[in-house]
C-alpha cells in the first residue's frame, strides 16, 4: 500500500512538472491583418519609424528572448520572439531634467508569424510599457486595454500597429500609445 501510494505521489508530481512547462498560450492568429488599430482621423500622436523631431526611435524583434521587467530595458534571455518600442528625447537642453524614454516590450511565441488581439488578451502577450523620467513610481506597467496587431514580412521584419492604454501613477489619466512601424532584428 506505501508503494502505491509512493507511486501515484510521483505520477502527480511529475504531471504537476510537465503541466507547468508547457504553459504556452494561443494568441489569435490574423491571415492577412487588416491592421484596424488605427482609425483614421483619431487625433493620436503615432509612433512611426520616422521618428519625432528631438526623439530617436528604435524598433527592435528579439529571438531567444522573454520579459523580464525587472532587468534593464525589461529583456531577458528566454525562447520568445520580443518586441522593443524603445523612444527617447534629451529635451530641451537648457531646461533641466526633462529627458524621457519610453519602452514598450511584449513578447510571442517563436514559432507564430502573426498576431491579433486586444482587450484582455493583451496580458497573453505580456504587453508592457514603461515610461522613464525623473519622477517617482518609474516601473514597468501592463496594458490596461487596447488593440495589438502584427505580421510578420517576407524580408523577416514586422509590421505592427497598435493603440494601447496603460495606467500610469504619475500622470492623472491614462497613458496612451499608438504604433504604426516596423520591427527589425
Amino acid at each position: 500500500m506505501r508503494d502505491t501510494i509512493l507511486l501515484l505521489f510521483t505520477v502527480l508530481l511529475l504531471f504537476q512538472a510537465c503541466s507547468k512547462s508547457d504553459n504556452k498560450v494561443d494568441i489569435p492568429t490574423c491571415d492577412d491583418c487588416e491592421f484596424a488599430c488605427i482609425g483614421e482621423d483619431n487625433g493620436l500622436e503615432i509612433w512611426t519609424n520616422d521618428c519625432r523631431d528631438n526623439w530617436t526611435c528604435e524598433f527592435e524583434v528579439l529571438t531567444n528572448s522573454r520579459i523580464a521587467t525587472d532587468e534593464t530595458f525589461g529583456i531577458g534571455d528566454g525562447d520568445n520572439t520580443v518586441f522593443r518600442m524603445v523612444a527617447s528625447t534629451q529635451g530641451d537642453l537648457a531646461i533641466a531634467d526633462d529627458e524621457f524614454t519610453s519602452i514598450l516590450v511584449f513578447e510571442l511565441d517563436s514559432g507564430q508569424e502573426s498576431f491579433s488581439l486586444e482587450g484582455d488578451a493583451l496580458l497573453d502577450m505580456n504587453v508592457q510599457h514603461l515610461l522613464s523620467c525623473f519622477c517617482p513610481n518609474v516601473a514597468f506597467r501592463p496594458a490596461a486595454s487596447g488593440c495589438l496587431q502584427g505580421e510578420r514580412q517576407d524580408d523577416g521584419s514586422w509590421f505592427v500597429q497598435s493603440n494601447l492604454t496603460f495606467n500610469d501613477l504619475n500622470f492623472d489619466t491614462p497613458f496612451e500609445l499608438a504604433v504604426d512601424a516596423q520591427f527589425v532584428e
